[in-house]
């Protein structure tokens, strides 16, 4: 998996492991409305629109 970086109330955190990602999401602190840094393109962009974060949010397709 890649490096995960996500911004959660104007906080950075990360890198994100797999399991640590799992525990905020099921805290509720990690919502698919928070930004994750994209490698790809260099930018912040909304959870909902990274693919590979789906499986942590129960999510079938993005």
């Amino acid at each position: 998996m890649k490096e995960i970086f996500v911004k959660v109330q104007e906080n950075t955190i990360g890198p994100l492991s797999p399991k640590k990602i799992e525990s905020l999401v099921e805290q509720g602190i990690f919502t698919t409305k928070d930004l994750v840094w994209n490698t790809k393109n260099g930018a912040w962009v909304p959870a909902e629109t990274v693919e590979y974060l789906a499986p942590f949010f129960h999510v079938k397709e993005f």
